[in-house]
């Protein structure tokens, strides 16, 4: 099972995760995936869907 979420971002917060993204060495999807990881990891919320082959300016 695939959960799809969707983040509106302001063009300001765009480029700021743009910036981190190049920080990091990342794409910007990769670097969205990653912070939405983390999040999700700090929270202690159980994932079960691992799959992130396919994104908007989102997490799969």
């Amino acid at each position: 099972m695939l959960t799809r979420i969707t983040i509106t971002l302001s063009i300001k917060e765009r480029e700021a995760l743009s910036q981190l993204a190049k920080r990091d060495f990342r794409g910007l999807k990769e670097h969205i995936r990653y912070i939405l990881r983390q999040e999700v990891e700090r929270q202690s919320v159980l994932v079960l869907a691992r799959d992130t082959s396919s994104t908007t300016q989102a997490a799969g």
